[in-house]
């Protein structure tokens, strides 16, 4: 019997080894174009070819130029410089509720990259992904989490989706197999039963980990080295895809399907590259130019050599060296580079464009307009990278939820040395709210420009609007609370005195240490008492009448401080908008839209 149920297994795991090899031959023109562009990124060597596309040239000068990169490269710095804002908002939840889920989703993906720091010496699943959803066009990440002892641990392991087959269903992921290629010695300390095949290098064992709603299955080979049942019920990854592409259903569709950045230029580099290699090789050729010698009779020997220079040769008459003939090819070499640049620019981003301005005064304008261009080639890659935060927050929470036995109990997480402990009934149902993710993306100099426009704002637009749609703050609602409470100290210090004495009192609940706690609680007291005295003052009886009450002067709200500001109107040059003007700063950001 036990004999019947190895077969069986083996024969399971030969069958999933087919189909997902299956998946791989349906999707193989998808990989050679990833493999395409992963060749440009990493500046693999050009080499110039005939025209069959076969054979090497000799005697020529091959360039591989650096463009792809460098475009590549600036996108996904842009992408890995935003901030992520979580907002958790339904029915289901109330304000203060969603506030700790909020918290609580930003301290599991934090707990996730330290997990990857300490495995893998990944920065960051973000940083991760901003890579690949640019290059590959395409992200995965699987999601374990676990509790032990009360402290949840959030096993989070992105993959490559080159080597990543899987299918969808109609209920979300079908299957999916994550290739990896690992060390025989791996291999062997972490499944020490498995034989090894003979006679393999280091980097030829392929392990497919594949996944579906029942199993979890590791094979090598076809032959499965470790299977156990799959507690979630689905495949616990989260895939997302870039919407750029078109779209389109055509034969064959899967080609074109989540593009990465480098579509619109992809055999244009090559072409690139093909033009500096003629042109190198030809202003090669002027050191070493070829020519031609008259002889009286053709005897096969090869010719005298030509005078090297500051030499003279002397040659019988009538055998001297003659330059070969050849027209002047610099009017088409510049007319053709022209073209190739300007295609180039259109289908990605020109040098202004990626902030390699030389001379001239840098405006508001010109780095909006950078931006904006900018912001073309990333949105289908933020709106990717936000399918996939919002999606992995709902898997994480769904499986706390599902590992936690007991209702009751108490989960900590987040970063070491900051981690913040949780009801499971904080989470409440999932299926009762929603989870918004977005990534705010901004340059230094773009800050600055929105700084200067959300001043000549002031008095036009509510503060709301200008600091969530201008300053696109992380967490605008704290900006507007924030702005409201200062406001409100500057009429009434009481008011003050009472935020003030409720976060000493937070901060002693959160602190372990007994004597720092009970300081922090004093503190506390004390700010309250002092609010309570002024209240009561206030609250004296009027002065009889005849007799004189002191002089109480009202608290008037400061000015804004515009001086700050008055300098950043520079930035929108010496025609400063409606208003004209020097741009010699001496304008308030009102006159200068």
């Amino acid at each position: 019997m036990a004999e019947n149920i190895k077969a069986a297994d083996e024969s399971a795991s030969a069958d999933r080894w087919a189909l997902v090899q299956g998946r791989i031959d349906e999707t193989r023109e998808l990989t050679e174009r990833m493999d395409a562009t992963s060749s440009l990124v990493y500046l693999d060597k050009y080499t110039l070819m005939d025209f069959s596309g076969k054979k090497k040239l000799d005697n020529v000068i091959s360039v591989t130029g650096n463009r792809p990169s460098v475009f590549t490269n600036a996108l996904v710095s842009d992408l890995m410089g935003g901030t992520w804002q979580t907002v958790v908002e339904g029915k289901g939840v109330t304000k203060r509720q969603a506030s700790k889920i909020e918290q609580f989703i930003d301290d599991a993906f934090a707990d996730g990259d330290e997990m990857l720091m300490k495995k893998f010496g990944m920065s960051s699943l973000h940083d991760f992904h901003c890579n690949h959803i640019c290059i590959r066009g395409r992200i995965g990440v699987r999601w374990l989490v676990t509790i032990e002892d009360g402290m949840l641990k959030v096993d989070c392991l992105p993959v490559d989706m080159r080597w990543t087959p899987y299918r969808f269903g109609t209920d979300g992921l079908k299957w999916i197999a994550p290739i990896t290629f690992r060390y025989a010695s791996e291999l062997q300390e972490e499944y020490p039963d498995i034989a090894i095949p003979t006679g393999t290098t280091s980097d030829e064992l392929e392990v497919r980990e594949y996944w579906d709603s029942v199993i979890n299955d590791v094979m090598m080979g076809g032959v499965s080295m470790s299977s156990n049942a799959n507690p979630y019920g689905k495949p616990p990854f989260v895939v997302a895809i870039a919407p750029s592409g078109f779209m389109l259903r055509d034969r064959g569709y899967i080609k074109h399907e989540g593009e990465d950045v480098l579509f619109q230029n992809r055999d244009l580099y090559k072409e690139l590259n093909r033009s500096l290699s003629i042109e190198q090789s030809i202003g090669m050729d002027i050191l070493r130019p070829p020519y031609e010698q008259e002889v009286d009779v053709m005897d096969g020997k090869p010719g005298q050599k030509p005078p090297l220079t500051n030499q003279t040769l002397k040659v019988p008459k009538g055998q001297k060296h003659q330059l070969l003939e050849r027209k002047d090819l610099n009017q088409a070499f510049i007319g053709a580079r022209g073209d190739l640049q300007r295609m180039e620019q259109e289908g990605g981003i020109s040098d202004a464009e990626l902030g390699a301005v030389y001379g001239g005064e840098t405006t508001a304008a010109m780095i909006g307009r950078q931006w904006e261009i900018r912001a073309k080639m990333m949105r289908s890659r933020q709106t990717a990278l936000r399918i996939s935060r919002e999606e992995s927050a709902r898997m994480i929470i769904e499986q706390t939820i599902k590992a936690n036995k007991d209702e009751t109990g108490k989960l900590k997480i987040g970063r070491r040395g900051a981690k913040n402990e949780y009801n499971i009934q904080d989470l409440g149902d999932p299926e009762s709210y929603r989870i918004t993710c977005t990534l705010m993306t901004k340059s230094k100099e773009m800050e600055i420009a929105n700084w200067a426009v959300a001043g000549a704002a002031r008095g036009i637009a509510p503060d709301s609007i200008i600091i969530r749609d201008i300053l696109m703050a992380d967490k605008p609602e704290e900006w507007e609370r924030a702005i409201e409470l200062q406001k409100a100290k500057e009429l009434d210090p009481v008011i003050g005195l009472i935020q003030m004495a409720l976060r000493y009192a937070e901060e002693a609940e959160s602190l372990e240490d007994e004597v720092e706690a009970d300081i922090k609680k004093l503190e506390s007291m004390r700010l309250t008492e002092k609010a309570v005295q002024m209240i009561r003052l206030e609250r004296q009886p009027q002065p009889a009448q005849g007799q004189t009450s002191p002089q109480v002067t009202p608290q008037v709200p400061a000015k804004p401080n515009m001086q700050g500001l008055q300098s950043i109107p520079k930035l929108l040059g010496s025609g400063g908008g409606r208003g004209g003007g020097s741009g010699n700063g001496n304008r308030t950001p009102q006159g200068v839209i």
